[in-house]
């Protein structure tokens, strides 16, 4: 189960990350705000180690509580960049661009933590090995799905972000329903 969970958070990322510099060149065509929006990416992501440093030296329950509101957080800030429009400041912009991975480091951290614990030392490369290459093949596969519906929804760039909130969703689901087999084991 956890094994999933960090390849769909890998996808949603790859998918994620992928899109940030074409909805950074659509919001600002002539990239007149990238120092300002950068800014605002920078300072998100600085909080984001904060709170990976915080969420780290957290008791099991706590870092587990902690880590399902980021995947909230995360999945509504990926939500909101989506359909941002031109009615944000850049900055702000910006900020919510970041809060993207910013969330993310602690959960990804959770995750590559969680699995490298439950695999045996000498499978650690094949699972790691295995993680990154079904990662990248789903994000291929949901790339290709996601264009298929790119000429028939108004907004490709949200769809996008849209379908990256709703894996986060989804690992929210699968980390409350590990929660629950280990809490009956």
């Amino acid at each position: 189960m956890i094994f999933a969970d960090e390849v769909l958070f890998t996808c949603r990322n790859q998918l994620v990350m992928s899109l940030v510099i074409l909805k950074i060149g659509r919001y600002d065509p002539q990239f007149k705000s990238i120092l300002v929006i950068g800014l605002g990416i920078i300072l998100a992501v600085a909080v984001g180690a904060g709170l990976n440093r915080a969420v780290v030296s957290l008791p099991a329950g706590l870092k587990k509580l902690s880590v399902l509101a980021l995947i909230v957080l995360s999945a509504g800030a990926t939500y909101l960049s989506g359909g941002a429009g031109r009615q944000l400041s850049p900055f702000v912009f910006g900020l919510l661009l970041g809060s993207i991975f910013g969330t993310g480091i602690p959960v990804y951290t959770y995750l590559e933590t969680s699995r490298i614990m439950k695999t045996p030392a000498a499978y650690q490369g094949r699972s790691t090995a295995l993680l990154r290459f079904v990662g990248i093949f789903l994000t291929l596969i949901m790339a290709l799905v996601l264009g298929f519906f790119e000429g028939r929804v108004k907004s490709s760039v949200a769809l996008y972000f849209s379908v990256g909130a709703i894996l986060l969703l989804v690992i929210f689901c699968l980390v409350l329903l590990q929660s629950a087999r280990e809490k009956n084991a």
